[in-house]
């Protein structure tokens, strides 16, 4: 969930197969991933992407089977979701071509809210005060209204 929130870009994968009974299988999104999309529009998602995998080599049939997987999720994933082939090297090459061209847009708390993209965390132990301690983040500051010179107090427990 953490990574979803600093994410620019989700990639859903989806397999082709489980497209063979229709949309009213259950094998499209489980239970789990149910769930997991729950949490993700609660945070707001940012700009998504369907790869399908297991395509089958006929044309007829691939194009077939993109326009159910595209009627089949759209109801759960946001309009503007892309959906694109990705059984080879080149479907996946042409889909990072494109999301590199891609404006991106950011879920609508991100540019409320300052945030930091952790790399390092160390705690120290306040040895003056047993049960305190400092925490330590070094990482990325996102946004602009937070300065990396700015002291940052809260409360965690």
């Amino acid at each position: 969930m953490e990574m979803a929130k600093v994410a620019d870009l989700i990639a859903f994968v989806v397999s082709a197969n489980s497209l063979i009974d229709g949309c009213e299988s259950s094998g499209l999104i489980d239970a789990f991933g149910m769930q997991c999309l729950s949490v993700f529009r609660a945070i707001g998602l940012p700009r998504t992407a369907v790869l399908i995998r297991d395509l089958p080599s006929d044309m007829k049939r691939k194009q077939e089977l993109k326009k159910m997987s595209v009627s089949c999720l759209s109801s759960e994933l946001p309009e503007d979701c892309k959906f694109y082939p990705a059984d080879t090297k080149e479907d996946l090459h042409k889909f990072m071509w494109l999301f590199k061209e891609q404006h991106l847009s950011s879920p609508h708390w991100r540019n409320q809210r300052s945030y930091l993209m952790s790399q390092e965390v160390h705690l120290e132990p306040d040895d003056g005060n047993p049960g305190k301690c400092t925490l330590l983040l070094s990482g990325y500051v996102r946004a602009h209204s937070l300065s990396v010179n700015q002291l940052v107090q809260g409360i965690f427990s």
